[in-house]
Order: structure tokens, then sequence, then C-alpha cells
């Protein structure tokens, strides 16, 4: 679910400018309140999950969302290690 104040367009027009990720828009009842993330197969490794939340965290955070996003960073590396958050 997109954050109530964060720009849907604005942010997925950063991930793509600034990080070269594309992100989707939801679509159809869904348009501007989810986005759709394809970390799948080849794409999910850790490296570009961690980079795909830590350029999230930092963009959303631009728009006046307060969220700790080295929590969030260390939380997915630990799962995505097998490990026990």
């Amino acid at each position: 679910k997109i954050p109530e104040g964060v720009n849907d367009g604005e942010v997925r027009g950063a991930l793509l400018k600034r990080h070269s990720i594309e992100v989707g828009g939801g679509l159809g009842d869904l348009k501007g309140k989810v986005w759709r993330v394809g970390l799948m197969g080849e794409s999910s490794t850790e490296g570009n999950v961690l980079l795909f939340l830590s350029a999230l965290g930092r963009i959303v955070a631009e728009q006046g969302v307060q969220l700790d996003v080295k929590a969030g960073i260390a939380t997915a590396s630990e799962r995505l290690r097998g490990q026990e958050a």
C-alpha cells in the first residue's frame, strides 16, 4: 500500500531516473494505491532486493514519510540469509 501523501508517479519516476529501477503502478481499482515490484527469478538476488528497498526508502522519505530505512534493510537482509529478524 502506498503511504498517505506519497505521490505514486513521482516515486516511480525517481526510481527509474535515479536508479534504473522500473516499478509498475496499480491497475484498475488499485491505481495509485499499490506498486507492482518485479523481484522474481534472476532479479531476486539479495543485492537487487536491498538496492530496491534502499532506493525506495530514500525516495519515500524525501516525500515526508518517516521510516527507518536502515532497520528495514537489516531485517530484509537477515530474512534473505535465512536468519530470524
